[in-house]
């Protein structure tokens, strides 16, 4: 991981000399996980989910005695990121019980594909501040934390509720970024994820206009969006947490701000092996006299502050560590 911290935001020549790469057709990493997915299909569908964390650590602990390096350099870096505050378990497990939720991850969703249509267990907490906000005609837009089970769980979760979310979703979402992985490999990510919502909006490899227009129309008809709480931005917010500061897209409070939906913070977390918990945070207010970008900007900031907590309970669940800014 490279430690480095920069925190100048990009000026417009900066955008003019970064072109996007162009896409590869396919990866020897899209043939890997070709070869992983086939071999974890019959582990999914066949072994319990209290072995899952057993198996994904055994197999991962085999894997960083290889290199017990990088191990080693994400606990030091998540114990920056943690600052003064305390973790429930060492960063070092921190580290590696991170991959290993990939892992699980990747079993729950393989094993949505059984013949008899398996679906998680799950429990939606906060849902009375959902139903709060939905007035006639006023909008909502659900800002999801990026913890690892979020992509399948929120979905199924809100469906469960009686929710059909419209997701706003990149084309590299899933397990590939080429060609082949983004027509083929990520499939089998939306496939499921896509039984459970109402609308999937894609957004635009090099333009966002068309997809924000979209929710934008969505939310001025009353409609309920998500998004996830991402760094992928030109400019995103750098705003305080923990011991460090954390990048935040302001696409979600900003489409809020414009269309005066309801803005709430979501995150989903495993409570047990095979058991997950959707918590729906209050509403996020909005400053409405101030501009869309100044308040979006707070409405980060207030975001990152409700994260924390939840973070620090779950710091192995949460897939922001890598993403965090450290003071020089």
């Amino acid at each position: 991981m490279n430690d480095t911290v920069r925190n100048r935001p990009a000026s417009p020549k900066d955008e003019e000399r970064t072109a996007p790469a162009p896409l590869k057709v396919i990866t020897a990493v899209d043939i890997l996980t070709v070869v992983g997915l086939v071999v974890m299909t019959p582990i999914a569908w066949l072994l319990p989910e209290r072995y899952w964390p057993v198996l994904g650590r055994g197999v991962l602990a085999v894997v960083m005695g290889i290199a017990p390096a990088w191990v080693r350099k994400r606990a030091r870096w998540i114990e920056r990121c943690v600052g003064a505050r305390t973790l429930p378990m060492p960063s070092s497990n921190v580290a590696l019980y991170g991959l290993s939720r990939y892992f699980e991850d990747n079993l729950l969703l393989l094993k949505c594909y059984r013949p008899d249509r398996w679906s998680p267990r799950i429990e939606v907490e906060g849902i009375e501040n959902l139903r709060a906000v939905r007035t006639p005609g006023r909008g909502v837009v659900l800002w999801f934390s990026h913890f690892h089970h979020y992509s399948l769980v929120s979905k199924a979760g809100m469906h469960g509720a009686g929710f059909a979310m419209s997701h706003l979703s990149h084309p590299r979402h899933g397990f590939s970024a080429s060609r082949f992985g983004m027509h083929y490999l990520n499939r089998v990510r939306t496939l499921i994820e896509d039984r459970y919502l109402g609308e999937r909006v894609y957004l635009g490899l090099d333009d966002a206009s068309a997809a924000l227009a979209t929710l934008r129309e969505h939310l001025c008809a009353g409609r309920v969006i998500s998004s996830a709480a991402r760094a992928v931005a030109r400019r995103p917010v750098p705003a305080p947490f923990l011991g460090g500061t954390l990048p935040l897209a302001t696409g979600a409070p900003v489409l809020a701000r414009e269309t005066g939906a309801a803005l709430l913070p979501v995150h989903v977390v495993q409570t047990e092996p095979g058991r997950y918990r959707v918590i729906i945070e209050p509403e996020i207010a909005m400053d409405r006299s101030a501009t869309k970008w100044a308040a979006a900007e707070v409405a980060a900031r207030e975001y990152a502050r409700r994260l924390e907590p939840v973070v620090l309970c779950y710091p192995d669940q949460w897939e922001g560590w890598p993403v965090m800014t450290i003071a020089a």
